[in-house]
């Protein structure tokens, strides 16, 4: 079963039909919609999960309403 879905991922990125690749992740993504905190080497953000983008960076709405872009850090849930 891995196997068999490592390779029809493979197929859809090398077929470049990485939207199909994106739907699929957001779908089985169980951090979307939490609320948590990013610890990276400069910061601490807290805030919910919206969206994961084009690039597969997370989309955050912090306590102000802003979206902020998560490029990379550590990700903790705050809230189950």
């Amino acid at each position: 079963n891995l196997l068999f879905n490592l390779n029809k991922y493979y197929k859809l990125f090398l077929d470049k039909h990485y939207n199909s690749i994106l739907k699929e992740w957001k779908n089985q993504s169980d951090t979307i919609g939490r609320k948590v905190r990013i610890t990276t080497s400069a910061e601490q953000i807290i805030g919910k999960v919206s969206d994961i983008d084009q690039s597969g960076f997370l989309i955050i709405v912090v306590n102000s309403g802003k979206y902020k872009t998560i490029t990379s850090g550590d990700c903790t849930y705050i809230e189950i």
